[in-house]
């Protein structure tokens, strides 16, 4: 009872290729490519895709970050005319954390896990609350030079602001992932 599965009229074959296929996907699976691959309606491959990823961001939300993480602020979305930018219509803004550990045999750091967190704007109070829910006390917390993850920082142990302008952060060692 209350399984994803409850009242279901696919076979248990479906459901878990249809789990394989959206977790295996780097760029994602179109519900039209689900109808395709799994010999469904489209309606049915829309519902069952939604259905999963409901379930995968309900059981990752309460996911809290240790260690070292990195975190940065993203966009996502807008119109293609008009403003551009921060300020564009349309665009949702993001929090990027990307908990890591170094790799004994290279000496690197590599990811062991990732939120994408969508916030309604990157206000210090805002991200303070984030990493209240997102990360551990005694966490390493490395961010660019964004005002807000100052206040973030206060709420864990340690706090490395590293400022990237004008490079890209993409571009430095510590924000690698």
């Amino acid at each position: 009872m209350g399984t994803l599965f409850q009242a279901s009229k696919l076979p248990l074959t479906t459901w878990f290729l249809a789990i394989y296929l959206i977790t295996q996907a780097k760029n994602g699976v179109s519900a039209l490519e689900l109808m395709r691959s799994l010999g469904i309606s489209w309606r049915a491959a829309w519902r069952l895709k939604h259905k999963l990823l409901r379930a995968m961001q309900e059981r990752e939300a309460d996911r809290v970050l240790r260690g070292r993480v990195e975190v940065d602020d993203a966009y996502l979305g807008g119109t293609r005319s008009g403003k551009r930018g921060r300020g564009a219509a349309g665009k949702r803004p993001f929090v990027i954390a990307v908990e890591t550990r170094p790799n004994p045999e290279s000496g690197l750091s590599h990811p062991v896990c990732v939120r994408f967190d969508p916030l309604p704007d990157f206000r210090q109070t805002t991200l303070a609350h984030w990493a209240e829910r997102a990360l551990d006390v005694d966490t390493l917390m490395v961010s660019d030079g964004l005002a807000g993850f100052l206040a973030a920082g206060a709420q864990v142990t340690y706090h490395q602001r590293v400022v990237v302008h004008p490079r890209k952060s993409s571009e430095l060692d510590c924000f690698h992932w």
